[in-house]
């Protein structure tokens, strides 16, 4: 499989794997926007927003649920076919939820092996080098950054 059959598969908006892998985790309310281009400048790439509520049952001091705000962001370095796909997530109704972003990044690249293989385009799911930081990640290994706060004038 050939990242932009990856990409295809997994995020163009005809794909049902991301309300299927949310509908998954419990999650409800979900709306998906279609991509569109990223306004950060040329080779940029694509980017979508989603929100759902995501069940908290049983954490203490937060509600039963969250709504979630999640923007996802898709590049496909040509020189390279590497596919990666930015998230960048907030809980927006969970005490001081939105003074942190959780941040991650799967890279999708071919994997090039010495022996003949049957699909000589295998891509291989990587998660981002987050997990090598000790303090700034969640247990799942996703990153986390602090919001900076604004000045009060």
């Amino acid at each position: 499989m050939t990242t932009r059959e990856a990409f295809v598969l997994l995020y163009t908006n005809q794909s049902k794997f991301t309300e299927k892998s949310k509908l998954h985790e419990a999650s409800s309310e979900i709306s998906i926007s279609p991509w569109s281009p990223s306004m950060e400048g040329k080779d940029s790439g694509w980017v979508r927003e989603l929100s759902f509520r995501y069940p908290l049952d049983g954490i203490p001091m937060c509600p039963p649920s969250t709504m979630v705000h999640e923007v996802q962001q898709a590049r496909l370095c040509a020189e390279s076919d590497r596919l990666v796909i930015s998230y960048s997530v907030q809980s927006l109704d969970v005490p001081y939820g939105t003074y942190f972003t959780v941040e991650t990044k799967h890279v999708f690249s071919p994997i090039l092996k010495e022996t003949p293989n049957p699909n000589p385009n295998p891509c291989l799911l990587y998660t981002s080098d987050a997990a090598d930081e000790e303090d700034s990640v969640d247990l799942g290994g996703r990153r986390i950054i602090k919001k900076k706060k604004k000045k009060k004038k």
